[in-house]
């Protein structure tokens, strides 16, 4: 998939799932699609990239127009940080959780860390982050960026 995006070339897909989420449609690649390769000709609308090569968003409004559950990356500034909640639940008991605003030149958005990486001292207000492995989360009034379950958490101070 990524030297098919790095050359911008088309693919046809069998054997996918469509979610429709908030009026859009979201392409779930599953376990047995079939994903064949197009001639470059054959596209008929201009190629968009949201997400470079390596999955790092462009800025943060480029992130309306990925998926939900999505894992990607992001740079940002470190606006605001919440103190860190404990959250009860029936199936996990009690989770650490704590909010924090990243933001760049043209946006904010929120990120949602849970367990081992709240109250993370490292991170610091007004200096500028890459986060890695967040998983993107939308609701029916808001989109925002999650710690995967499955995947470690990395960031690198930018300044």
């Amino acid at each position: 998939m990524q030297t098919l995006q790095k050359n911008k070339r088309p693919v046809r897909m069998q054997n996918f799932r469509i979610s429709a989420n908030q009026g859009k449609e979201d392409f779930i690649i599953l376990k047995h699609t079939k994903i064949t390769p197009l001639p470059v000709g054959d596209l008929d609308f201009p190629y968009n990239d949201h997400l470079g090569m390596t999955g790092l968003a462009t800025n943060i409004p480029s992130l309306q127009h990925v998926a939900s559950e999505q894992l990607l990356s992001v740079k940002g500034e470190v606006a605001k940080m919440s103190g860190v909640k404990v959250i009860n639940t029936q199936r996990q008991g009690p989770l650490s959780k704590q909010e924090i605003l990243i933001r760049d030149t043209t946006s904010s958005m929120k990120i949602v860390l849970w367990q081992d990486y709240a109250n993370n001292t490292a991170l610091e207000i007004c200096k500028t982050y890459t986060f890695t492995n967040l998983r993107l989360k939308a609701t029916k009034y808001e989109r925002y960026l999650n710690t995967s379950k499955s995947e470690k958490l990395l960031y690198c101070s930018i300044n």
